[in-house]
């Protein structure tokens, strides 16, 4: 069995509709453990309770101005409660696997490959290096993503894609920076990641960046979204960073270097995976009207109810942008 911190966000939910898993969250809401992510007894106690095979901290501060408004919060949440969530962990003999971000990087050149040296320029990018440098000091696994999109049992946040799909939908304009580059991660390969390392099919206490094979700016994926629903690609329209307005400083290219993770994944093309999710963007349904394509084929660790806090299907509610 999984714990997995931070189970009802983005990620965290996904995953848990994956595996079977106990999430947390720190309001104990969508069928999660109330657990604040810097208290170390509440952690403590809830790793001898359900006594986990591995533990995936999905959690964290993700609002880029939202750490560069309260920095001290941010370094408290991303860096200082991760590393306590590392060293729990390696205390309890449980294998730690980190989520990370693109954001460590400075974005001068893109193409960053998992031993290439983190620079972040704003303080969720500090943050997050912070909780990747206590886990990897623990013995913990990092995986960073970049800009994720996939399905979303939980709702509470819309992913970019979905975003552009419902704001193209309603007719709206989409203002897209065509001058900030990433490799958009698709969160299923994050999980089948997950299963490998779970079945020692790969090296843990290593980085991995998992992203598409296709380096794209924010307004060419919003492009790529329109195109695969049949949307008015022209109300996408192309615009600088800084036109945005953004507090924090935005890493102009933060592409990965995907090859290490490419050579255990079968990881396809962009196009390819929002096509997949095409279904779900174009009808902005629950993941429990399409969940069947994207289950992983892994019986052993396929989603079933915890014997000690059982867990209903995640519902849905209202979303709101990024």
């Amino acid at each position: 069995m999984l714990l997995i911190l931070g189970g009802s966000g983005f990620l965290g939910s996904y995953l848990m509709e994956e595996f079977e898993a106990v999430g947390t969250s720190s309001s104990g809401s969508f069928g999660t453990v109330r657990l604040d992510a810097r208290d170390r007894d509440g952690l403590r106690s809830l790793l001898k309770r359900v006594r986990p095979d591995s533990v995936v901290n999905a959690d964290g501060m993700t609002s880029v101005d939202g750490c560069e408004k309260d920095p001290k919060t941010a370094m408290e949440i991303n860096g200082a409660a991760a590393g306590m969530a590392a060293e729990e962990c390696a205390r309890a003999g449980i294998p730690y696997f980190h989520v990370s971000t693109d954001y460590v990087f400075d974005g001068e050149r893109g193409g960053y490959a998992e031993t290439d040296p983190p620079n972040p320029v704003n303080e969720y990018g500090r943050s997050k290096l912070a909780g990747e440098r206590e886990a990897l000091s623990r013995g913990g696994t990092v995986i960073r993503i970049s800009t994720p999109f996939g399905p979303n049992p939980s709702k509470r946040k819309q992913s970019f894609a979905e975003f552009v799909a419902s704001s193209l939908r309603a007719g709206k304009e989409v203002r897209a920076a065509s001058d900030l580059y990433s490799t958009p991660t698709y969160t299923p390969y994050v999980a089948e990641l997950i299963g490998l390392l779970l079945r020692g099919k790969a090296g843990r206490g290593e980085v991995y960046h998992v992203g598409s094979p296709e380096r794209v700016s924010r307004y060419e994926f919003a492009v790529e979204v329109a195109r695969a629903l049949g949307l008015d690609e022209g109300l996408v329209k192309p615009v600088s960073a800084a036109e945005l307005g953004l507090l924090a400083k935005r890493p102009r290219d933060t592409s990965f270097d995907v090859s290490k993770v490419s050579r255990i994944l079968k990881i396809s093309s962009l196009e390819e995976n929002i096509k997949e999710i095409a279904p779900l963007l174009r009808a902005h349904r629950n993941f429990d009207d399409l969940a069947a394509p994207f289950r992983l084929s892994v019986p052993t660790l396929t989603a079933a109810p915890s014997p000690l806090f059982p867990l209903p299907r995640v519902p849905a509610c209202p979303s709101s942008a990024p």
